[in-house]
């Protein structure tokens, strides 16, 4: 991410900012996968679907664009293999916000955006 201040040019890295992955693809990082259904998102819900590569404990939360907490979507043991939450768009408001998996240290973060 870059930006100016005070004249001058700055540069901060993603993992500043707590996210470790931005892309329409899935994102795959130490044993830990993540992707978002219906993306953007309007109506419907969104299904934000992960994978392990071991049973661990796992937080899932939707931050803002600004890495702000918005909801902790999940937080606790997760089971090996995919699993599924889901999540409400009509309980957001527009805009973009990233859903952020964590489990064993690792992190795997994806743009999520709400339209109407």
């Amino acid at each position: 991410m870059t930006g100016t201040q005070y004249g001058g040019a700055w540069y901060r890295a993603l993992s500043d900012f707590g996210v470790s992955s931005v892309s329409p693809n899935p994102a795959h990082y130490g044993g830990l996968s993540l992707t978002l259904s219906e993306n953007p998102a309007s109506g419907s819900e969104v299904m934000a679907i992960y994978t392990l590569s071991d049973p661990c404990c796992v937080q899932v939360k939707l931050t803002d664009n600004l890495g702000r907490d918005v909801r902790v979507i999940q937080n606790g043991h997760a089971s090996a293999g995919q699993n599924i939450v889901a999540i409400d768009p009509l309980m957001l408001e527009p805009g973009t916000y990233f859903v952020r998996v964590e489990a064993n240290g690792v992190i795997a973060t994806q743009k999520l955006v709400i339209v109407r």
